[in-house]
Formats: C-alpha cells, structure tokens, sequence
C-alpha cells in the first residue's frame, strides 16, 4: 500500500516539476520571429535576396514575392541583406517580428560578376552593355526565331 502511495507521489511530483521547468525555460530562451519582404528601389519583390543574422549562424533567402521568415536564435541583433548589384543593408531587429526591405542598386561595384550565357566576366572587364531578357518578354515576342527578334 505505501509503495502505491510512494509512486503516486514521485509521478506528481515529477509532473509538477515538468510543467514548472518547462514554462519557465522555454519564457527564457524564445528566439524571435521575423517575417518581411524585401523590394528593390521601385518596389518590385527581389527574389534570392540573403538574408543572414549578424552572427551568421541563421541564414534564409526570399522567395519569388520577395517575402521571408527566419528564427534569430543565435543572439543578434541584426539582419543583414544581401543581393548581387545591390548594396549590402544592416538593419536592427530589436522589438520587430515585421521588417520590411528596400535595397538600392550598386552601380559602382566593378568585382561584380556577370553571368553571359556559358560563361562569365567580371563587371569592369566589360566594355558594353550588358541586359537580362526573361523568359516572358522572349514568349511575348511574334516571330518563330529568336535570331528575328533583335
């Protein structure tokens, strides 16, 4: 009968301790959450934007709306933004779970890479122009050869 007793006790027990140690670890260690779009200058969505924690420890890239979402566990208080032919943006995240990102164009960055079909080449090796055509603007385009369209 005391045995009974004595295992009724020790689950109670164990079960009080269990809750109690829970909430209060888990009050202490929340990371926070945030969550934003990031746009370039006009307000168009950028996708594959990286976005890093200070500490460089939590990493995530936008999506095709230029939204993310990322955890900061690993105690910064920074985001930092990054994107080729965009300069690179800091900002605070304290007391924020909605960031929302404008990033502007780095027109003097000569080490920038531009990819050229099969090949690529540094920006300041460039002596002309240099544009991106997407594959909506080509399927816009009348004629049966692409060769036609220039």
């Amino acid at each position: 009968m005391t045995h009974k007793i004595t295992i009724k006790i020790s689950l109670l027990l164990a079960l009080l301790f269990t809750v109690f140690l829970g909430t209060t670890l888990s009050a202490q260690t929340q990371a926070p959450y945030i969550k934003g779009t990031v746009h370039d200058e006009y307000g168009k969505p950028l996708t594959g934007v990286v976005v890093n924690s200070e500490n460089g420890k939590n990493r995530i890239f936008t999506d095709e709306k230029g939204e993310y979402s990322i955890v900061v566990n690993d105690g910064s208080k920074h985001l930092k933004f990054a994107f080729i032919g965009y300069v690179n943006k800091t900002v605070s995240i304290e007391n924020k779970s909605q960031l929302d990102v404008s990033l502007k164009p780095d027109v003097s960055n000569p080490d920038e890479v531009i990819q050229l079909g099969y090949s690529s080449q540094r920006r300041s090796e460039i002596s002309g122009a240099v544009s991106t055509v997407s594959g909506e603007e080509l399927k816009k385009s009348p004629v049966a050869n692409l060769s036609m369209t220039f």
